[in-house]
């Protein structure tokens, strides 16, 4: 989404702050609760949660007060979302809490079956990286229209029929995996090359261990011969000395 892009990597400030003032704007209009719930929810998760989480601790004051009416906004729906559900206290972002709250009020009714059978059907999804969250947007996609129908009144459930518009997901769902597929052929392809290059380091590293031994033993081969080479002349040096020392002793002279 164009604003939490431009709120995250946006270094004008002016601009950080027009972006977090719309979003309030946005977020804080309509009337129906369960709406401004499904807008936030929505913006939260196309980037602002995350952009909110690279601000600093002192943003400035003119940030600090668009970002304290948006907590407060943002804590004000939970306490009337509570109030539905005898004040029974969850987070809205923690899914542990939607499930109990969820088997709390539908257990021992006639819609805890179909509760069941949903969650029955939610793990027959296939467990494929690109295809389940697919899925998961397709159902994400029908509930929030089916929930948010004609501005939260309920439909007539007689009809047996929604006028359900999935077809942009669908586009969209196409589109969005091919390139995850493109992408993950990038990413195996990528890893691959990572693999051989850190192997032909290893292999380098490995073979210039072996030239530095090879050169140390070459080394101490040459070391070796020089000595053996330097041997025979210390010998004879040393015989004719003790020879020239025997003539001076017995008073010959040598010849």
């Amino acid at each position: 989404m164009a604003l939490q892009q431009g709120h995250a990597t946006s270094k004008n400030h002016s601009l950080q702050v027009a972006c977090v003032q719309f979003i309030n704007a946005i977020i804080t209009t309509p009337d129906d609760l369960d709406f401004r719930l499904h807008l936030r929810n929505e913006v939260l998760r196309a980037g602002l949660d995350d952009a909110l989480g690279n601000i600093p601790e002192q943003p400035g004051e003119d940030l600090a007060v668009q970002l304290e009416v948006f907590e407060y906004h943002r804590e004000e729906d939970v306490i009337e979302l509570q109030g539905r559900f005898n004040d029974i206290r969850f987070e809205l972002d923690d899914p542990l809490d939607l499930f109990n709250l969820l088997l709390h009020i539908l257990q021992d009714t006639k819609s805890y079956p179909h509760f069941l059978s949903i969650l029955q059907h939610m793990i027959m999804v296939r467990d494929e990286e690109l295809i389940r969250p697919q899925y998961f947007l397709l159902f994400e996609e029908f509930i929030s229209q089916v929930v948010l129908y004609h501005g939260g009144i309920d439909p007539d459930f007689g009809l047996r029929k929604f006028d359900i518009d999935v077809d942009a997901f669908i586009e969209q769902a196409v589109d969005k995996t091919t390139v995850l597929e493109c992408q993950a052929k990038v990413d195996k392809i990528t890893k691959r090359m990572e693999e051989i290059d850190s192997a032909a380091r290893d292999r380098e590293r490995e073979l210039e261990g072996k030239v530095k031994e090879l050169e140390t033993k070459n080394a101490t081969i040459e070391k070796q011969i020089t000595e053996e080479r330097a041997k025979p002349r210390m010998e004879v040096t040393s015989a004719s000395a003790a020879n020239a020392a025997a003539n001076i002793k017995f008073g010959s002279t040598p010849p």
